[in-house]
């Protein structure tokens, strides 16, 4: 069991943290392109933000399926699977059914987004399954992907909204937050107050 320690001495400053067997957080393909974005949407160019998009759709599903692997939790990759099946299956039902064009005419499969909704599973199954230091980059993410449909003529607005509306809703139907044993614990000495997290290594 590792130990996470923060004391501060007369006051709410810290002024000394012990971390041991803390894991760290990789940095995926996916997630790191949070610093490449900017760059992309400066430089202005459709086709640009287009490719991103299509290759954040399918970046951070995979993303998602391959953090169960690295803790490993197959508790949670069996709760993305069910979830992104859900989605596959909602979404195409969904196409099918209401036949609307896309705003470049370029076929009826505009309702609603697709390429959202994967990316949005990836993202929903990140921040519930794993908590903000996973999600919060991954919903950013997933928000330019449906920017960048909706860039490229392909979608509406309401089209995104479904597909992120479909994915989160279709995950968290399954997904539930890892439960990894962590505590907290109050500590007081002497002139010094202090909270003490016991996580598992």
């Amino acid at each position: 069991m590792g130990t996470l320690k923060m004391v501060s001495f007369k006051g709410s400053r810290p002024v000394s943290r012990t971390r041991i067997g803390a894991t760290a957080i990789p940095c995926s393909s996916a997630l790191c392109m949070t610093t490449a974005l900017p760059a992309i949407i400066r430089a202005d160019t459709t086709g640009n933000i287009e490719a991103a998009g299509d290759f954040l759709q399918i970046a951070l599903p995979l993303t998602a399926f391959g953090v169960t692997y690295l803790e490993d939790d197959r508790e949670g990759r069996i709760q993305f699977l069910k979830g992104a099946a859900t989605t596959f299956g909602v979404v195409q039902v969904t196409k099918a059914g209401v036949d609307k064009w896309r705003p470049n005419y370029s076929d009826q499969n505009s309702y609603p987004a697709g390429h959202t909704a994967a990316a949005f599973t990836g993202a929903s199954v990140l921040q519930t399954r794993y908590g903000w230091q996973y999600g919060a980059p991954a919903y950013g993410l997933a928000g330019f992907v449906g920017y960048s449909r909706s860039r490229a003529e392909a979608h509406y607005s309401d089209d995104v909204l479904a597909g992120a509306s479909i994915a989160m809703l279709s995950n968290w139907l399954y997904t539930t937050p890892l439960d990894n044993g962590a505590t907290f614990q109050p500590s007081v000495t002497g002139d010094s107050v202090g909270v003490n997290l016991q996580v598992p290594t």
